[in-house]
């Protein structure tokens, strides 16, 4: 019995691989096991991006976030978080949070593909989360917190940027360099 390698030629070529991949079965045969179903098909090992620290902490408070409009949607549980001195009209701040929270998340999840987008979707989130509030309190919401506890989107939304910023500045640098 023998197996044709279908893989691409420059794994068939890379010495290591089977030593990365496979399973040693003895007399210098090895055994390939793929690692994923993409890379048993096309021969290509998908590398996954690790996330950065400023992704996991706005992924953290992405999830605080979204615990706390599930807290706030719940009536029972409202009283625990939210202090207000007109309950008739919570639930106008209640629906302005929760219509902004799918663009909070819509700007983490932009973190994973584009910085610039990433932090610019987060501050389109902050600069709505203030009109949130000044809506809500010439309305006779009442409010004040609602850019206090949106502060940390506006630092993420700046810090995504500033990085965005500096590696496109290094790549810039790298590519006058080398010219």
């Amino acid at each position: 019995m023998f197996a044709v390698d279908l893989r691409a030629p420059s794994v068939q070529r890379d010495p290591g691989h089977a030593r990365r991949h496979g399973v040693n079965v003895g007399f210098g045969f090895s055994m390939e096991i793929p690692v994923s179903v993409s890379e048993a098909v096309t021969g290509v090992v998908m590398k996954i991006a690790a996330p950065s620290k400023l992704q996991w902490v706005t992924g953290v408070y992405g999830l605080l976030y979204v615990a706390f409009e599930v807290l706030a949607s719940i009536p029972s549980t409202r009283s625990l978080i939210i202090t207000n001195n007109r309950p008739e009209s919570m639930g106008l701040e209640v629906a302005l949070t929760q219509l902004l929270c799918p663009l909070f998340l819509l700007g983490y999840a932009a973190s994973w593909s584009s910085e610039l987008i990433a932090g610019a979707v987060l501050l389109l989130w902050f600069a709505l989360v203030c009109w949130a509030e000044a809506f809500s309190i010439h309305f006779g919401a009442g409010g004040g917190m609602g850019p206090v506890l949106g502060l940390p989107g506006l630092v993420f939304g700046i810090l995504f940027l500033v990085s965005w910023f500096v590696c496109w500045f290094k790549r810039r640098a790298v590519r006058g360099a080398g010219m």
